[in-house]
């Protein structure tokens, strides 16, 4: 039998609270950002809100967040990813359905896009991290675009431009990749893909440019293989900071 939604919330505290400390440790350091204390507790609250579909409970909170000093892109850091691992976690061990984790990744999207748009579209910077832009993308078919999302907008807000493509199809991967402002190229997969897809991901962004980097993040970083060098990626990385001290560095081939 199927646990309810308030057992499941109620009974992995710890874990989700362990997600949710990993996740604190791979976002960047902020001296604006609350502290820790206060990310942690409104996670589960946002979790119960999210699987229940209750907009005016989510509303209130959001309100309450905010006047505890959470900021909308604090909510896309940190909250968003959290929430979808653990919505993942819970349907593998078979604790929700996938019609459940389904339409609560997609309130999840939502919100995001309901936030405040400074976290996604900075005001106009005054620096530029990166010579060049980044080419980010989800391949056609793979299901799940908010990381992607959460890493483009964390990018931008530290001075990068980024060309974003969602279900982008096998043919024009090559086009989207070729220009040759091109700094890297950041593919973002999940699972359940299989390393025969993705290295055709990979061959098709190596048609169209073979001079940026290429690299790999998402969900599909939690298989046992060393899947980037599998399929002939540069590197594999979950971390926004890393992937561009890695693109500065140019090419490695």
């Amino acid at each position: 039998m199927r646990q309810s939604s308030s057992d499941y919330t109620d009974s992995p505290v710890l874990d989700f609270n362990a997600i949710a400390r990993n996740t604190l440790t791979v976002l960047a350091r902020d001296v604006q950002r609350p502290e820790d204390g206060i990310l942690l507790r409104f996670m589960t609250r946002l979790f119960d809100v999210i699987l229940a579909n209750d907009p005016g409970a989510l509303v209130t909170l959001l309100v309450n967040m905010r006047r505890a000093g959470v900021r909308d892109e604090d909510i896309a850091d940190f909250y968003v990813p959290v929430i979808a691992r653990q919505l993942g976690h819970a349907w593998t061990d078979n604790r929700l359905t996938f019609v459940q984790v389904s339409s609560a990744s997609a309130r999840l999207q939502n919100l995001l896009w309901d936030l405040d748009t400074t976290w996604f579209t900075p005001p106009a910077l005054n620096f530029r991290a990166l010579k060049g832009e980044l080419c980010l993308f989800v391949p056609q078919g793979v299901q799940h675009t908010l990381g992607a999302t959460v890493l483009a907008g964390q990018l931008r807000r530290a001075g990068c431009v980024v060309r974003m493509a969602l279900d982008l199809k096998l043919n024009e991967i090559a086009d989207f990749v070729r220009l040759p402002e091109t700094a890297g190229v950041l593919i973002s997969a999940s699972r359940a893909e299989s390393l025969d897809f993705l290295e055709k991901v990979v061959d098709r962004v190596r048609a169209g440019n073979d001079n940026a980097p290429v690299l790999l993040g998402g969900n599909v970083l939690d298989r046992k293989e060393d899947v980037a060098a599998v399929i002939g990626a540069d590197h594999s990385t979950a971390n926004w900071q890393d992937a561009l001290t890695f693109c500065k560095k140019g090419t490695v081939r």
